[in-house]
């Protein structure tokens, strides 16, 4: 009876160790290591800096992912998801272009059991695991530092990022709680999309410059927006006394607020969201399926505290 059972035990561990998933837990990712990594739009000052840090440190742990852009344009975002979804790929980390007209196509990933992440934006259907920020903080952030800084009767403008992008909308929102809601000498004089692109923020405020003689504050949902606007007030001899405040920390950010050039920028951590996404990854390699999002958060940056950053 023991050389029965000793054999019975053998076998089993044989069973085991041949087995393609063995007695641990099976990838939850259909088989496939592949990832893609669909970027809105290459070219982002700051969502290149998340795309460049997620290429590092997935090369860096020998994971495998193509790249693609699709160059601010939802139809190619879509059909590129599409085509991706036909070869069933492990995982796809997604930016998208617009998160309610892509929400069908992830709906499809979703059928197919295709792990989705969508990294610092939102999708407005489908079930996706998200690393993003609190985009409503950041405008919370600079209207608590607007409203605390201007001065009485103040003249502002403001970008906006783009429109229908969620994260315009909630950056507009939490500036208009912490500051308007509560500073009602506070005039917005003008606002308009300048597509979070720099050029385009010197071209608005070139205008706005041309139209209004007296404005006291810029508000930018991102820093390119705002660096441009401060080319523009540079140019016209009207940056001295105009307090600026942008998002993301970039690089020229926080030199311009070292220079005394710009007031206030709102760090968004995009080595943070990188990191976050990969770790969802291996999570799903690991076998296991998350289900809490993750969220990133801001931090406000000023002349103050800036060695600190």
């Amino acid at each position: 009876m023991k050389l029965v059972n000793s054999f019975l035990a053998v076998s089993l561990l044989v069973v085991c160790i041949l087995s393609l998933v063995g007695c641990g837990k099976e990838s939850s990712m259909n088989g496939s290591e592949k990832i893609y990594y669909l970027n809105y739009h290459d070219g982002d000052v700051f969502t290149d800096s998340i795309k460049d840090t997620f290429k590092k440190k997935a090369e860096s742990s020998g994971i495998k992912v193509d790249f693609l852009d699709a160059k601010g344009d939802i139809n190619l975002q879509v059909d590129q998801l599409r085509g991706i979804i036909a070869e069933k790929p492990g995982a796809i980390v997604l930016l998208p272009v617009d998160g309610v007209a892509i929400a069908p196509v992830v709906q499809e990933a979703n059928e197919m059991k295709i792990p989705v992440i969508v990294l610092n934006r939102s999708v407005e259907g489908g079930k996706a695991i998200s690393v993003t920020s609190d985009n409503k903080e950041a405008g919370r952030m600079q209207g608590e530092y607007m409203a605390k800084i201007l001065p009485q009767n103040a003249k502002i403008v403001y970008f906006i990022g783009q429109n229908g992008n969620t994260a315009s909308d909630d950056r507009w929102l939490g500036f208009k709680e912490t500051c308007l809601d509560k500073r009602p000498d506070v005039q917005v004089l003008a606002s308009a999309i300048a597509d979070f692109n720099r050029t385009e923020g010197f071209k608005t405020m070139t205008i706005w410059l041309k139209l209004f003689p007296q404005i006291n504050g810029v508000v930018a949902a991102n820093d390119e927006m705002a660096l441009g606007a401060i080319q523009a007030l540079k140019d016209a001899n009207r940056l001295n006394g105009c307090i600026v405040s942008g998002v993301d920390a970039n690089a020229d950010a926080l030199n311009a607020i070292k220079n005394g050039e710009m007031s206030q920028t709102v760090k968004q951590d995009g080595v943070g969201q990188a990191e976050g996404a990969l770790k969802l990854i291996d999570m799903y390699m690991k076998g296991q399926n998350p289900t809490e999002n993750m969220i990133i958060p801001f931090s406000s940056i000023t002349k103050e505290n800036l060695p600190q950053t």
